[in-house]
């Protein structure tokens, strides 16, 4: 079984003492992408990104100081590197080398730039969200431009697992990129909801929150059956079968 998440926009080169680093399995798609968005001005990374001067600039600067394969100290454990509401949750200070073992065999980070990411594998950091449009010789989006390659090494990983099941705990923007039609394996799709008002709500916050508290509940506990998941409860989550469906 696999879980899969989103990337972050919020990065900072972190590393992971005492695990082994990895390249990504998609490094060369990665440096064909940064070569298209190598020859942007940083006026047209603004249009593209609807971003402000400094945070184009910024990115355009990554985008020329890219640099492959990766060296650890320039690029950090993507599982470290990545900050924000998501990975927040995950509880790395306290996880010994079997939980980073597990993880970078049970986690995939989806991204816009590597197309996926497991774990200890080693990342510069980049603005690129899944959802931009970026004219390329295969197409005018990343989805074009990743097509089948993320299924693709999904569909490979999932072999090592004895469920052939992917947990999608992706936003809508980054879990488009993987193309049921061409999944090996069933998809089963987390939604984390919370009670306000005497309904249930998604509350965007909570559920980034949420995705994170459950991807680190997974690594913790080693699940590796979908059976086991309706068994999460931190934070004062539970199942509720009758809102849920097969997938």
């Amino acid at each position: 079984m696999l879980v899969i998440l989103s990337s972050a926009k919020t990065q900072a080169v972190s590393a992971v003492p005492g695990a082994p680093c990895y390249q990504p399995p998609l490094l060369e798609q990665a440096e064909l992408l940064v070569q298209r968005c190598q020859q942007l001005s940083w006026t047209e990374i603004a249009e593209i990104m609807k971003i402000s001067e400094k945070l184009a600039r910024a990115a355009y600067a990554r985008f020329q100081q890219f640099r492959a394969p990766h060296a650890p100290g320039v690029a950090g454990a993507a599982i470290a590197t990545f900050k924000g509401e998501v990975f927040a949750q995950l509880e790395t200070a306290a996880y010994e080398l079997g939980d980073y073992t597990f993880a970078h065999k049970s986690l995939c980070i989806l991204s816009g730039l590597y197309g996926i990411l497991r774990p200890l594998d080693l990342m510069q950091p980049y603005r690129l969200e899944m959802g931009y449009k970026i004219d390329t010789s295969r197409g005018t989006t990343l989805y074009e431009f990743w097509d089948g390659r993320i299924t693709g090494f999904l569909n490979e990983a999932i072999q090592g697992h004895a469920e052939q099941t992917i947990v999608n705990c992706a936003s809508l923007e980054y879990s488009r990129s993987v193309l049921k039609s061409r999944l090996a394996a069933r998809m089963l799709t987390m939604t984390f909801r919370q009670y306000r008002d005497g309904a249930l709500k998604t509350i965007a916050i909570h559920a980034k929150r949420a995705r994170g508290t459950f991807a680190d509940w997974y690594v913790r506990n080693r699940i590796s059956t979908s059976a086991d998941l309706a068994a999460f409860d931190r934070g004062g989550y539970r199942f509720l079968p009758k809102q849920s469906s097969a997938s």
